[in-house]
């Protein structure tokens, strides 16, 4: 069982990396779209909104990567933030669904060497 929770471990910081690329290039072109509207026809209220959506977005994405290291590493303390995190990617389909359930099996099964 130890495999399939360094495997989702694994898989959780890819996705993370993923992420945070995908929001960078979107960061990239709504500030490109903002741009051309410069003569005040997008209220500052709305651009701020957008900063801090994916700031906030970014954040998660970082603790995703974090997370996901310190289970490559074994940290005992990574179980209970990587479910959070599952239970979230569950509703993210179809390939957050697929890892959500794959963690939440991995980590939530025993293992049937501990209960022998």
């Amino acid at each position: 069982m130890e495999s399939h929770r360094k495997l989702s471990s694994a898989l959780h910081a890819a996705l993370g990396v993923i992420h945070v690329v995908m929001l960078l290039g979107m960061y990239v072109f709504a500030s490109q779209l903002f741009g051309l509207f410069s003569d005040g026809e997008i209220p500052a209220l709305f651009t701020q909104f957008v900063g801090a959506f994916f700031i906030l977005a970014s954040v998660f994405c970082l603790a995703q990567i974090i997370i996901g290291f310190a289970g490559l590493a074994g940290q005992p303390w990574v179980r209970i933030p990587l479910l959070m995190i599952a239970a979230f990617e569950v509703f993210q389909f179809p390939f957050g669904t697929a890892l959500g359930a794959y963690t939440l099996w991995a980590y939530l099964s025993e293992d049937k060497q501990q209960t022998q």
